[in-house]
């Protein structure tokens, strides 16, 4: 890493779940947090006309379709001429899933035709994967509002798992694991109501914080780094900051996060803030 001008170890003594079998909570986790001062060059992502990633897990390819909720499968020739929407503008085809792989698919609350912009929930998001000519459709695994100002799910996969967090849901906010090869939910985790923030996903878990565009829907919510470890019911705050974040990097059991921590007071200087367990 480039332009490191400074350098900082700080030990942070936290209590962190990071399997839970049967209920019962299994070993834990002590980060330490290594800072270090960096260029906006050395940010992922970074180029004349951006400082990081954004908030890239919004940006997940899944396909928005109107679908019958009691409906469990769609055969591959059905799809072909499936129509996702009722409008003639409207030429989106019904995922078709490789061998082997799975599509997530969005849709309308209730198989309503169109999602409602009520300014609440209005979508689900469901798991899609293919047995020869058969196309599965599962259940919904979370309710989110897709709708001018609000805010899609957020998508990270790594290990098998695909992580899904959204800031307001039927439960509230909160992340859940899934499995890539049946759509099984893992787990779910609440998490901090914090939207379209940055993420990032390590071997020890599900990382969230917040993007200069992000909102939150009141005061109450603390922002910084969030850790949910796998198994974990409850995601945890391993780093205060108001600042903001531009970029996450995975590495191991270690994650990097890319932060300018005084951002809202006008100070624009770029931190590398590197998480390891200790």
């Amino acid at each position: 890493m480039s332009a490191v001008v400074s350098l900082a170890t700080i030990g942070l003594a936290l209590a962190l779940p990071v399997s839970v079998a049967r209920g019962t909570t299994t070993a834990a986790v002590a980060f330490n947090v290594v800072t270090s001062n960096v260029s906006r060059a050395a940010v992922p992502g970074s180029d004349a006309s951006w400082a990081g990633q954004g908030y890239p897990g919004e940006r997940y390819p899944y396909v928005p379709c109107q679908w019958p909720p009691s409906r469990a499968s769609i055969t591959v020739a059905e799809a072909a001429t499936y129509r996702c929407s009722p409008s003639a503008y409207d030429t989106t085809h019904f995922p078709v899933p490789a061998s082997g792989s799975f599509e997530i698919l969005s849709t309308p609350i209730d198989g309503a035709p169109y999602s409602p912009q009520n300014g609440g929930l209005s979508d689900n998001v469901r798991f899609v994967t293919r047995d020869g000519p058969v196309i599965h459709v599962g259940p919904s695994l979370l309710e989110y509002g897709d709708y001018s100002g609000g805010a899609r799910p957020s998508f990270a996969e790594a290990g098998g798992t695909l992580w899904i967090f959204d800031y307001a849901t039927e439960r509230g906010p909160e992340v859940i694991r899934i499995s890539a090869t049946t759509g099984a939910v893992l787990q779910r985790t609440v998490m901090p109501a914090i939207s379209r923030p940055i993420i990032g996903v390590n071997a020890l878990g599900f990382w969230l914080a917040q993007d200069s565009d992000s909102l939150c829907p009141n005061s109450q919510v603390r922002l910084g780094v969030w850790f949910a470890a796998v198994g974990a019911t409850r995601g945890e705050l391993v780093k205060a900051s108001r600042g903001s974040v531009w970029a996450m990097r995975a590495d191991g059991d270690a994650m990097d996060v890319f932060v300018s921590p005084h951002w809202r007071d006008g100070d624009p200087a770029y931190q590398m803030w590197r998480f390891t367990p200790s």
